[in-house]
């Protein structure tokens, strides 16, 4: 718990705290230091004219009148490379954090809270025994409070299919939301992807309003895309002996 909790704080200081936006374009305010991304602090504070704001307004994290601010390059750097997956989307796009008007533009309406995922296990390119058809897996856990999705697992099999499999609120709002994209889950609170389209198309879902970890995010992409994974051949296996359990 406590883990989670300081990936939850690490994320939310990369977060402008008035567009909510990532802060690739941070600016220190002086003399608080909190950080906020340039076009807020121009709109809110205005631009600097001899090293001081234009406009006398207070910050909006700590009440402290702002009197100058200036390019944060670390805080910039770092969270390019923390959110550095969304300049990579293009047909597949992802959660900027300013959700609103994101879904207004696709008009999408997503019914309930966004998560931020946090990659928990499983490693695409180490296949394992499950003693079943799968072979494959790479698993994601929500550690944001009250999220519509709780976890997602990328499934790969020996056959080269891959599927996705989620878990959700029951409270039946994503599962009529999946019902209106033409994907039926006959159990409340969890569903997996049954073809290609489907696969894609739930994806996107994600993608779209939900953080994925970049590293990540960009093999999901990929494998998605291809909409396949490199076959095996199943092991022999004893009658008396079972796989490797996950």
């Amino acid at each position: 718990m406590a883990a989670q909790l300081d990936v939850k704080h690490f994320l939310r200081s990369l977060t402008c705290p008035i567009g909510l936006d990532p802060l690739r374009q941070a600016v220190n305010l002086f003399p608080c230091c909190h950080k906020v991304n340039q076009v807020a602090a121009e709109k809110r504070h205005g631009k600097i004219v001899e090293g001081h704001c234009e406009l006398k307004e207070r910050c909006v994290v700590c009440n402290t009148e702002v009197v100058d601010y200036a390019p944060d390059d670390t805080i910039r750097d770092l969270a390019g490379s923390v959110f550095g997956h969304e300049k990579d989307l293009e047909s597949l796009p992802t959660h900027p954090l300013v959700l609103e008007q994101k879904r207004a533009e696709i008009g999408i309406s997503y019914p309930g809270p966004s998560a931020i995922f946090i990659w928990t296990g499983g490693e695409w390119d180490k296949p394992f025994d499950s003693g079943g058809d799968l072979c494959r897996l790479m698993h994601f856990m929500s550690i944001t409070d009250n999220s519509l999705l709780e976890g997602f697992r990328l499934l790969g099999y020996y056959g080269g299919q891959i599927s996705l499999a989620i878990d959700f609120k029951k409270d039946g709002s994503f599962k009529k939301f999946l019902k209106s994209h033409r994907m039926f889950c006959s159990i409340n609170g969890s569903y997996r992807t049954e073809t290609l389209q489907e696969l894609k198309t739930l994806f996107r879902i994600i993608a779209l309003n939900n953080e994925i970890p970049a590293d990540q995010f960009n093999q999901i992409r990929q494998i998605v895309e291809r909409g396949a994974c490199d076959p095996l051949s199943e092991p022999s296996r004893s009658p008396f002996l079972g796989g490797i359990g996950w």
